[in-house]
Parts: C-alpha cells; structure tokens; sequence
C-alpha cells in the first residue's frame, strides 16, 4: 500500500500541513512545450511542459508530453487526445511556445513551421480552435486549455499586420480557457526555469481545497506583482460545475479551511476546545481526527491516507524498496555491488508473453520480426551457437506450444508488442517509435519493459513478488 501522509499542527490562530491526493475520476492531459526553435527559440516551454506533467501526474491525470513537437506530431497528438476525451472525464491542454493570431485565429507554432509571410500561417501551424473542437466533440463533463503562447510575434517583420498576443476564444460549455496574459497582449520568458505564469501555476495547482477559478486569481496575483501589472493572465470560463485538482479540509464539520501555496492557514476564531478535523479526499474517502486545542500548546495530528492499488488481473504489485544489485566475481560491468532504489511502486505480468499471445499480435497487425527482415536468429545447438536462416519465433528449433514463453523475438519485436496491447486496451502507449530510434514515454500508462533494476528486483523477489520466480522459467507459471 502506498501512504501519503498529511502533518497537521494545531495551535491557537494556526493549521499547517502538507497533502496531495489523487483524484478518482478519469483524468486525461496533454502536453505540449515547444523551445528550440531555428529562428527565436525560447528558454522555459521544454521545461513548463516537463514539470507540469509531472505535478499532474501526481495529481491523477494520465499525461502525454510532447516536446518540440512538428506538426504532424502535435496534429496526431491532439487526435489521440480528442479520442480519450470520449471516454469521459476532465481533459486538460496545455501549450508552451510560439503563437500568433492571424485574423481572429490563434495558431499554434510547430518546431518546423516554415513561415516567410502571413498567409501561410494557417497551412503551417496548428488552429487552435481544433483542440476547443475536440473538447466540444467529446461532450465530457469538464476542460481546461490552458496556452503559456502569448509571446510577442516571431515573424511580425513578414506580416502585414501589427497585432501583438492572442485573440479572445469563447469558452465551449463545461469548459475553461486559460491565457498567460490578457488578449492583445504578451507574455515573457521566465529568467529561471519555468515562464513566469507557469511558475506561478505550479505553485498553487496542487493546493488542496482550492477550486480552479480561485487558484487562477491567486496565479493572477502573484504573475502581476512578479512582473509589475504588465502582465495579466485571463480567462474564460463555461464551467457548469467547481472543479478541484487536489483535496479539501474542513474544520467542525462545516468550516473549510484553505491552504495557500507556502501550506499555512490560519483560522482566526479557533477556541480553546475540542475540535473536529476532517479531511476529504476526492476519491470519496475521508479521514475524521478529534482533538484538543489549548493556547499556546501545539498539538500534532497525522493524517495517514491509503490508496489501495488496483492491481490488474494477471499480475503482480510490487512495492518500492531497495536491494543490493551488481557482482564481486562476475563481468567487469556488474561491479561494484550497490544498492539500487525502486522508489515508485509497479506492477508486472505473473507470465512471460507467450507464443499464443505474440501470434495475436501478428496476426492483429501484420508485423515482421527481426529474424523475419533479417533472416534468421542465432540458436543454441547444444554445443555451440549457430545461426539458422529459417528459425524465428515461429521456428525456434525446438517444440513449442501456445502457452510457452515466445523466444527468438528482439526487444524491437518486444516494444511494437508493448505498444500494441496498450493500444488495444485503451492506454497510453510507453514508447515512441521512429525507425530504429525508440523513446521511452515515462508519463505513459501504457504496457512496458521492465528496467533490468526492476527485472532482477522482481526475480529475487521472495515474498515481495509473491513466489512467482522470472528467470529461466520454461513453462507459464513456473
């Protein structure tokens, strides 16, 4: 199980803790941040668009990042996003990057966007109106776009036009529009990592107990004293209904209490007396604790949240942890022994892949192996290897059955695998394939290789596996 604990210390005038907590209903994001441009490149969106997939993660959004993106990639990806907004839930679109408005419209600048004057905008760059079109066409119960793109005009030399930001969009119902700054106007780069607006955002998303609009006047705020009132970032907002990213604390039963960003509240008429704490997470679980406030006496209380994974059928949690990994007397490259961390919690497959479910997938897609292209593997004959032009997963020079564990397959053949069963079941896939070149997406939630940290964790296991042993298991189960 996976705790998270909330600190809460209780004086006279004052409440501090610290929560995050995970939403239970379907959350789905996509991210984009656009840097290294040829002409005008820019310092933070690379960086705004890693950190804030990694808080929303952290806040329960299945997260697809994209990072200095063309236009096929960004086109594709807010196809895909379109698709898992049908699906239900709360969808959120950010982009970081260059933008004009041409005309009324706001584009979206590719990293390959080739722009020499002003009516090529539109067949160079992404409509922005294409994601508030998806969000529309899926009918879910809530959107947030959210576009750091309000950057002054890369190619105003080459336009006729003078204008300078983004154009005002109407907020499609059950949906919020979120601008770095106000229409019309421009956002700068952040002088450290993060864009100033950005910066702001994550510091207030994961607050508990903040609903969304009240979180954008704090980002207000905070972005027009960082920048002297030039900046103001704006919205526009159909929302039918609150919205929270994280959870909510509520003092005797009816007083909420919020926590602002440096995780101090204070409550003004808190007498000395017992009181009753309780904190509702939006999973729908909560926590109740009663205790005793005297002046001048702190008092510390300990919310202990548990998230109870869902562990999917067919396989095994295994929980974070270190162990001892690497050899004295082996290979020069597995010493020294040291100790390895697992830090996050994963889940692997009781049984290996086997010849059965492998055939689905050539079946299902047509696709060639390795050996197929190449012309064979190299099989142990019992005293020497020898390479077999005619022997692939089909042909392993051996008897195999449907249940046996597939051999004789690359870990190119092993990754299209991957992503073909995330695909089938409605997940993220974990990598990106380009040619030879093959990307691990960490956000994904898709199906993946182990790392060979967690392989060998898992294959000494004991009870932390559950006696399931991987290695050099010839039959499913064993």
């Amino acid at each position: 199980m996976k705790r998270r604990t909330a600190i809460l210390i209780l004086c006279f005038l004052s409440v501090s803790f610290l929560l995050f907590a995970q939403e239970s209903e379907r959350r789905t994001a996509l991210v984009i941040g656009n840097s290294d441009y040829r002409s005008s490149p820019l310092k933070n969106p690379v960086n705004d668009a890693r950190d804030l997939s990694q808080a929303l993660g952290e806040l329960g959004f299945a997260v697809t990042t994209k990072l200095n993106s063309s236009h096929k990639e960004i086109f594709e990806a807010v196809r895909d996003f379109g698709k898992e907004l049908a699906r239900g839930g709360v969808g959120l679109f950010f982009y970081a990057g260059h933008a004009v408005e041409v005309g009324g419209t706001n584009y979206l600048i590719p990293l390959d966007a080739d722009i020499q004057a002003e009516d090529e905008v539109r067949f160079a760059s992404i409509d922005a109106g294409l994601v508030l079109s998806k969000m529309e066409s899926a009918g879910n119960s809530t959107n947030i776009l959210i576009l750091d793109a309000c950057r002054d005009n890369p190619f105003k030399k080459s336009f006729r036009s003078s204008s300078r930001g983004l154009a005002v969009v109407q907020a499609p119902r059950g949906s919020l529009v979120i601008y770095a700054t106000a229409p019309g106007s421009v956002a700068a780069d952040g002088k450290g990592r993060n864009g100033i607006f950005t910066g702001s955002l994550l510091h207030h998303i994961k607050v508990p107990g903040i609903e969304v609009r009240e979180m954008l006047t704090r980002v207000r705020r905070e972005v027009m004293a960082a920048t002297g009132g030039e900046q103001i970032p704006w919205d526009s907002s159909s929302l039918t209904a609150g919205f929270y990213f994280a959870g909510t604390l509520y003092l005797d039963g009816s007083e909420q209490v919020r926590i602002p960003a440096e995780g101090i509240a204070r409550v003004t008429d808190l007498e000395t007396s017992r009181h009753r704490l309780e904190m509702r997470y939006d999973d729908g679980e909560k926590e109740t604790k009663r205790v005793m406030v005297v002046k001048d006496r702190a008092v510390q209380v300990a919310f202990t949240y548990i998230e109870r994974p869902k562990v999917p059928v067919g396989f095994v949690l295994l929980e974070a942890g270190t162990f001892r990994m690497g050899s004295t007397g082996g290979e020069s490259d597995e010493k020294p022994v040291h100790t390895v961390r697992i830090s996050r919690h994963f889940y692997m497959s009781k049984y290996e892949v086997t010849v059965g479910g492998f055939r689905r997938f050539v079946n299902d897609t047509g696709y060639k192996t390795t050996a197929d292209r190449e012309g064979g593997v190299w099989i142990w004959t019992g005293s020497e290897w020898e390479n077999k032009a005619d022997a692939n997963w089909r042909n392993p020079y051996f008897n195999q059955g449907e249940d046996n564990p597939v051999v004789c397959v690359s870990w190119y053949d092993a990754v299209e695998y991957c992503n073909w069963l995330s695909g089938k079941e409605g997940l993220t896939p974990a990598y990106r394939i380009k040619g030879e070149e093959v990307q691990w997406n960490v956000l994904a939630n898709g199906y993946r290789l182990p790392t060979e940290a967690e392989w060998e964790y898992a294959a000494r296991g004991g009870n932390r596996s559950r006696g399931y042993t991987y290695a050099g298991a010839t039959q499913r189960g064993m």
